[in-house]
């Protein structure tokens, strides 16, 4: 399937008019403003397959995480801060680094590329997802993995082999290797 959206604009776009209702607004403890997707029926994430050495990095999910809870996933989140919708140009790739900072503890340095890669979209019965996926491609030995509260532990697996790992892979995890022509026949 195609996207949603079809342009970054359109995704702020589609934001900024969910924003202005009051409900679809929460803060976190340093005040800072985020679009709940709670009541909306379109969300929008953002996804990063992380590369090294042929391996993907996977990480795995709480049970109590909302989208994929107790399954293996990758860096990915809500398109939601307020501020870098109001504020960035490049909304998707801010969002991005955001969730890798929050995730993982990694802040991009030379040896890591940072790519947008495609879109992919998908139809729940109660909802659609939008995401725009981004692969980071490592060069050299990658710093120490600190995991935030949204994880249990992690694993790099070699690209070869994550197809057979479909059935414990969040939802459409396959899907947007493919899209991002990550998978290697094996």
């Amino acid at each position: 399937m195609t996207g949603i959206f079809e342009s970054d604009r359109e995704i702020k776009d589609y934001i900024i008019q969910a924003s202005l209702n009051p409900e679809h607004i929460k803060s976190n403890n340093r005040g800072e403003r985020y679009l709940s997707y709670r009541k909306l029926t379109t969300i929008i994430g953002v996804t990063c397959y992380i590369i090294f050495n042929n391996k993907i990095l996977i990480l795995e999910r709480v049970p109590s995480v909302n989208f994929g809870g107790g399954k293996w996933g990758t860096v990915s989140g809500y398109v939601d801060s307020l501020e870098i919708v109001h504020t960035s140009n490049q909304i998707l790739r801010d969002h991005i680094i955001k969730e890798i900072q929050e995730e993982i503890g990694w802040d991009l340095d030379d040896r890591m590329t940072l790519s947008y890669c495609s879109n992919h979209s998908f139809i729940e019965p109660q909802v659609k997802i939008h995401l725009e996926l981004f692969t980071l491609f490592i060069s050299q030995t990658p710093p120490d993995i600190k995991l935030n509260t949204e994880h249990l532990s992690y694993k790099w697996i070699e690209l070869a082999k994550i197809k057979s790992l479909k059935e414990i892979t969040v939802a459409q995890f396959i899907e947007g290797l493919e899209k991002c022509n990550l998978l290697i026949p094996g």
